[in-house]
């Protein structure tokens, strides 16, 4: 019986191990199906890798491409920039430099406008000139006289033809005036004389009142000479027969004022304001037929202000009318 019980424990432990056995080659059956499987993975991640590395280098070598692509584009831009601020201060050059032309050429057609228009008053002196000694017979003074005044006249044409030829020649069309030190009694003294004859022609009486006091001062005396001319001629051209006009002259510590006043068909309230308008012809009209271009009181105001100073006018209709120019001392 001991014997049977020792044999079955045998057995069972046989049995046992056999199971023992069997059970640890399974784990380690499964463990080599993990070891397969993982190496297997592991090849495959591997594999992958590399072709993540090969894409890596593409990408890579695409990055550098850009980058330098990028560095080009930069200074494609960079130059580009460049181009475009020299463009644009061309352009402004450009611009700025037709600016300067078109002004340049709206001077010159004003200076050629105001000449020819200043030419006016001493040729049709000389003209008048020329018919009084056609048609009275006078003494050898008053001949004199005469030669004297058509010398003043032709000179002042000269002139004004001269210096104009030098302003086409220096291209300079500024209206800078000339400031030098003189006495606005010459310059009144010479108008007067030469409009004299006009008015007597015409059968006005031109009164002349310089103030002999006035200090010598800082003016051009061509232009003032000008627009002293064209208050005084047009005081004369908008008088009738019969009438007179008066020229005066005075000072305070501070300007020099040139009066006109006629006792002419004067303007209407409501023309006043316009009279120093480029080309403006206003109602009134000349008394004797004598042209007008409406250039002459836009003149004088240009002038006056170039001098720094001011041209005031009343006037009332069939009353007549008073200019003044009123001028700012500068003295020594």
């Amino acid at each position: 019986m001991l014997v049977y019980i020792l044999g079955a424990v045998i057995v069972l432990q046989l049995a046992a191990f056999v199971i023992c056995m069997m059970s640890k080659d399974k784990r380690i059956e499964v463990a080599k199906e993990k070891v397969r499987t993982f190496s297997e993975e592991n090849t495959k991640l591997k594999a992958e890798n590399e072709e993540l590395n090969e894409r890596y280098g593409v990408v890579d070598e695409s990055n550098l491409k850009l980058m330098a692509d990028l560095f080009g584009a930069q200074e494609l831009n960079q130059k580009l920039s460049e181009s475009n601020a020299q463009l644009a201060a061309q352009k402004e050059a450009l611009e700025a430099a037709t600016i300067e032309l078109e002004e340049m050429g709206i001077r010159k057609d004003e200076l050629v406008a105001a000449t020819l228009h200043d030419i006016k008053n001493p040729a049709a002196a000389i003209q008048s000139l020329v018919e009084l000694l056609e048609s009275y017979d006078m003494s050898a003074h008053e001949q004199q006289e005469i030669m004297e005044s058509l010398v003043i006249s032709s000179a002042s044409i000269l002139d004004m033809a001269q210096g104009i030829s030098d302003t086409f020649a220096k291209q300079d069309f500024a209206h800078k005036p000339s400031m030098v030190m003189g006495s606005l009694k010459d310059i009144i003294e010479s108008v007067t004389r030469i409009n004299d004859v006009c008015a007597t022609q015409k059968g006005v009486r031109l009164i002349v009142r310089p103030s002999s006091a006035i200090p010598p001062f800082e003016f051009d005396p061509e232009k003032i000479g000008k627009a002293v001319d064209n208050i005084v001629s047009n005081a004369i051209k908008y008088s009738p027969s019969g009438s007179e006009v008066t020229v005066r002259s005075y000072y305070t510590d501070t300007n020099v004022t040139v009066e006109v006043t006629d006792k002419g068909i004067g303007i209407p309230k409501d023309e006043v304001s316009r009279i120093f308008e480029k080309g403006v012809k206003l109602s009134p009209r000349p008394t004797n037929g004598e042209s007008s271009s409406g250039l002459g009181m836009w003149i004088v105001q240009r002038i006056v202000q170039e001098h720094n100073g001011d041209v005031l006018v009343t006037s009332k209709e069939n009353r007549g009318t008073t200019v003044k120019l009123v001028l700012p001392i500068r003295q020594l």
